[in-house]
């Protein structure tokens, strides 16, 4: 059985730095964000389990952004412009590239 990954969680987003928070995955191999923050161009995402596979980053309704380059402790994408200063819901997905008809 093919499984992806799904980890979705609510940030602050303000050009500069993104607040950060801590989340615990019930399953340790599920995706974990620890922190994150942002540049005008880009966003940088730490934590743990940000890998193996292709992952696919949404903020917001932006998305899926670019990913720039993943490890298994650190994500950074492209924001796209138009975003603003304020509160987004985080998603990010790490598996095989297949997309959950459920959340899309």
């Amino acid at each position: 059985m093919i499984r992806t990954r799904i980890l979705a969680a609510a940030i602050a987003l303000t050009l500069g730095t993104v607040a950060p928070f801590a989340i615990q995955a019930a399953n340790a191999k599920d995706p974990v964000i620890l922190k994150s923050s942002t540049t005008p161009t880009t966003l940088k995402i730490e934590g743990e389990n940000l890998s193996p596979g292709a992952a696919s980053v949404m903020l917001g309704t932006f998305g899926p952004l670019t990913v720039v380059t993943q490890t298994s402790t650190q994500l950074v994408v492209t924001l796209p412009s138009g975003v603003t200063p304020g509160n987004y819901v985080l998603s990010v997905q790490v598996g095989n590239g297949l997309v959950d008809p459920l959340h899309q």
